[in-house]
């Protein structure tokens, strides 16, 4: 059943965020097989309605680690199997029900939307396959007080670069040749041989190591999803180990898991290494990294004439204290922006338990950081005695707009920025203050790079404030939303993203293609 899901998986979706329509009706008709009697009634709804999902395959693959024998019969085509995969349609989606108090409303539908936006690939992940290369070449420092190439080396055997090539390698480069017509083909084509990494000029040390970390035989992966079992849509499991072995052959449960391998791997082998009274320190750095990050991007994004953009300013009398992250100046306001790089604990995520989803956002989103933040420094600039910065003058500038960058994925959950906002309004002493401030907006470290795409022509001031004109309530995310200033094109992929595709092919074949 395992195998079964995960060829599905990835026939449908492959590192789309979107399934194949056309794969999706031939995966049903096999699925079902020509004795069905429930097929007939369904095909003519696959027009409108679809029947099969990824969620589904990730639960019914996890509920069969956690409940199903090794030793059962090989699933075979009929209606009982469909049955099943309806039936896990009908868990995918467990609500607590309202709440009375409005605040904790917003907590649960948070905790509630989260891992379906998660595991309905709402979120690019091929954002985060690049995003950690680009923020080891260009935000790490010699200076830096951890260095990450050497621990994590030190944690998986494996060299970082090597890693993220390979990581690359076995899935993007591999999945564009993976289809519904290859497979029929070549049934083959599914798994990853040791034979295939074999071909590679990676050290079999190395590739041992490697593929340890990010595949497991069905006993490994039974004990993981035992270990991680938050809920019916928690798939860390997967997010651990992304491939199933079976003897000297590798299957990719889902090939998004397999590509953000860069991303979590990164951080948590790291973490993981360290001793427990390091990591507080590590997080600071980790955080440090992403605010270098973003001003790296930001710098080249912009066109220092609609929007010119201000690293880490500084007060002018108050010694070296910061005023924000960033500021970027338009012509009709400027934008003050906070970025945070802290990664939330799989637990607040997913164990729909509110009180603690509160304590971690409040702690890592509000006070006494980035919320908090925005409040001071807005109240520091144009309240009763304002402050000057030393950089730049914006004493006269007709509105403001506090900007909140979060680089982990709960940064595009649906209402999260209303319930941040309503803390930034119950801080702000509006009839205090001298000039217009705009309601607190949030984006996701993803919809950033997106929005960075077009700040050459457009001005980022004129983008918040169609994002709130869409949506006033803030329910919704950055770019769920349509933003007139944008277009049809702010869900594609960006150019940063695009320039670190390229540069990851480009270590990639610099480090494992074998010479000609």
């Amino acid at each position: 059943m395992l195998r079964l899901c995960a060829l599905m998986n990835n026939l449908m979706y492959g590192l789309n965020a979107d399934a194949d329509e056309s794969t999706h009706h031939q995966i049903l008709a096999q699925l079902c097989g020509p004795q069905s009697l429930v097929y007939p009634r369904l095909r003519p709804l696959l027009s409108t309605r679809w029947v099969l999902h990824r969620q589904q395959f990730l639960i019914v693959a996890k509920e069969a680690l956690l409940h199903c024998s090794q030793d059962g019969k090989d699933p075979s085509p009929g209606d009982d199997l469909l049955r099943v995969f309806l039936m896990a349609n009908d868990q995918s989606h467990q609500s607590q029900g309202p709440m009375s108090d409005p605040q904790r409303e917003q907590l649960r539908i948070i905790s509630e939307f989260l891992p379906l936006m998660e595991s309905s690939r709402f979120y690019p992940f091929v954002h985060k396959l690049v995003r950690p290369y680009l923020l080891l070449t260009h935000a790490c420092r010699e200076t830096d007080p951890f260095d990450l190439r050497l621990l994590f080396e030190q944690s998986t055997g494996v060299p970082l670069e090597v890693y993220f090539a390979l990581v690359y390698a076995s899935s993007v480069a591999k999945a564009q040749d993976f289809n519904f017509r290859n497979f029929v083909r070549h049934p083959e084509s599914f798994g990853l041989s040791t034979r295939w990494f074999q071909t590679t000029t990676v050290p079999p040390n190395q590739l041992d190591a490697f593929l340890a970390d990010v595949s497991g035989s069905v006993e490994e992966l039974a004990g993981l999803a035992k270990h991680f079992d938050r809920g019916i849509t928690d798939f860390t499991v997967f997010k651990e180990r992304p491939m199933y072995r079976d003897g000297n052959n590798f299957y990719p449960i889902d090939l998004s898991f397999l590509a953000e391998k860069c991303e979590s791997g990164l951080f948590w082998r790291v973490h993981n290494h360290l001793r427990p009274d390091e990591r507080p320190q590590f997080h600071s750095y980790w955080g440090e990294l992403f605010q270098r990050y973003v001003n790296w991007l930001l710098t080249n994004a912009v066109d220092q004439r609609r929007n010119r953009f201000t690293a880490s300013p500084h007060y002018a009398d108050r010694g070296g204290d910061e005023v924000c992250d960033g500021i970027v100046l338009c012509g009709n306001g400027a934008v003050l922006l906070e970025y945070k790089g802290s990664t939330f604990t799989a637990q607040a995520k997913y164990d729909g338990d509110v009180d603690l989803l509160k304590e971690e956002i409040d702690r890592k989103l509000i006070r006494p950081k980035g919320v908090g933040q925005l409040s001071r420094a807005a109240t520091r600039l144009f309240g009763k005695t304002p402050q000057q910065m030393k950089e730049l003058n914006i004493s006269f500038t007709p509105r403001v707009f506090p900007l909140l960058v979060v680089r982990d994925d709960i940064g595009g959950a649906l209402m999260l920025n209303a319930y941040l906002n309503e803390h930034f309004e119950a801080t702000l002493h509006r009839k205090e203050l001298s000039t217009s401030i705009a309601p607190l907006v949030c984006i996701s470290a993803d919809h950033l790079e997106s929005v960075a795409g077009f700040l050459k022509t457009k001005r980022l001031t004129d983008i918040i404030e169609a994002r709130y004109a869409a949506d006033r309530e803030l329910k919704s995310t950055f770019l769920l939303v349509r933003n007139r200033i944008l277009g049809q094109n702010a869900r594609g992929l960006p150019p940063v993203i695009r320039y670190g595709l390229e540069e990851l092919m480009n270590l990639a074949i610099r480090l494992i293609r074998p010479s000609d």
